[in-house]
């Protein structure tokens, strides 16, 4: 419909290419971290302290906004909402995580994982 190209032979891989869309992946990436985002900051009504359990040790990598992930024996968990979304949260930058304006959030968020992972898709 975008590119009104119906043909069979059409790869829609490279048509999703030529109009520089985010791959799905990447969307549901910033979609999680946003929504993980608003309920640590109130703006959703999700018990989050059931779920999340901060840093005990701080590291390079985890800071007094990261949180301990699960680890799971099943796929189904571990590829559930919580476990996968501390996972991307905690891979975000130590700047970005405390920043508390919902808008400034999602912009700053969303250029990071968006950068993430076209470096990821160049390595692959």
């Amino acid at each position: 419909m975008v590119c009104n190209d119906y043909q069979q032979t059409t790869s829609a891989s490279g048509l999703i290419r030529s109009l520089d869309w985010d791959m799905l992946s990447t969307r549901r990436k910033i979609a999680r971290v946003n929504v993980l985002h608003k309920a640590i900051g109130g703006h959703l009504a999700l018990p989050v302290s059931d779920y999340l359990r901060p840093a005990s040790r701080f590291t390079r990598r985890a800071n007094s906004n990261t949180y301990i992930p699960y680890h799971s024996r099943t796929n189904s968990f571990k590829n559930s909402f919580v476990p996968r979304t501390i996972v991307d949260w905690n891979s975000l930058p130590p700047d970005l995580q405390p920043i508390e304006e919902v808008t400034q959030f999602k912009k700053s968020s969303s250029e990071f994982l968006r950068k993430l992972d076209i470096n990821n898709n160049i390595r692959d």
